[in-house]
C-alpha cells in the first residue's frame, strides 16, 4: 500500500511525503510536515472490527489536537480511484514536486 501511494504521488507530480514518521507518539503513514497534513491509508481489514475503527478515531483526534489535518484513503480508493485521491491531495494543499535542477558540468577545451 505504501509503495502504491508513493507511486501515485510521484506519477501525479506531487511533493513526496515523509513516510512512517512519528507525530505525538503515533506513527503516521504519510506526512507533509510543512503543510501540517497527515495521510493514513489502510485496507478494509484494519477497519473490520469496532476496535480498529475506534483506535483510528482516537489517533485522528490526537493528530487534530496537534494542529494537523488528517485524510484517510482506503486501498480501493488508491487503486481504483487514483484521480480522486490526487484531486483531494491537491485541494488539501499538497504542492507539485520541487524540480531540482542540477548544474551541468562545464567541459573544458
Amino acid at each position: 500500500m505504501e509503495g502504491r501511494f508513493l507511486a501515485l504521488c510521484r506519477t501525479a507530480g506531487l511533493e513526496r511525503p515523509l513516510v512512517n514518521e512519528v507525530v505525538k507518539g503515533l506513527e503516521v503513514d504519510f506526512l507533509w510536515a510543512e503543510h501540517r497534513l497527515v495521510v493514513e491509508t489502510d485496507g478494509f481489514g484494519s477497519q473490520a472490527t469496532g476496535h480498529g475503527f475506534e483506535r483510528d478515531r482516537r489517533r485522528e483526534a490526537v493528530l487534530v489536537r496537534a494542529g494537523l489535518r488528517v485524510l484517510w484513503f482506503s486501498q480501493r480508493q488508491v487503486s481504483e480511484r487514483p484521480l480522486e485521491v490526487v484531486d483531494t491531495l491537491r485541494a488539501a494543499g499538497v504542492p507539485a514536486r520541487r524540480q531540482e535542477r542540477l548544474a551541468s558540468p562545464k567541459r573544458s577545451g
